[in-house]
């Protein structure tokens, strides 16, 4: 390669090295700006929003509570009832096992 060829080498580097630069930061503001504003879309809705999301978490919370307490109620019933009576449920375990056993045994075969 001779001087002059390395030398309009250099310069077209230098040129591209430039316009890279240009473009990089012209680049990184629209990206900054779109997701700027997408951000800002979300807090908006977010805000316009907050009331119905609030509600929605106070029935998730009420909804969950009842259930939790209607769990605990049949619990204790159950336990009410067992000490009772505990034949009929030992009974229906025993049963329960006995079908168990035969089909995990049987499908061997």
């Amino acid at each position: 390669m001779s001087a002059e060829s390395h030398q309009r080498f250099s310069e077209a580097m230098k040129l591209l090295h430039q316009v890279a630069e240009e473009k990089k930061e012209e680049m990184q503001k629209v990206l900054g700006d779109k997701f700027g504003t997408i951000r800002d879309a979300l807090q908006t809705v977010v805000t316009e929003n907050q009331e119905t999301i609030d509600h929605v978490k106070k029935m998730a919370e009420k909804t969950f509570e009842q259930g939790s307490e209607k769990i605990k109620d049949a619990a204790t019933d159950l336990d009410k009832k067992m000490k009772e009576n505990p034949w009929p449920y030992v009974a229906g375990i025993a049963f329960a096992a006995l079908l168990l056993g035969h089909v995990l045994g049987s499908s061997k075969k």
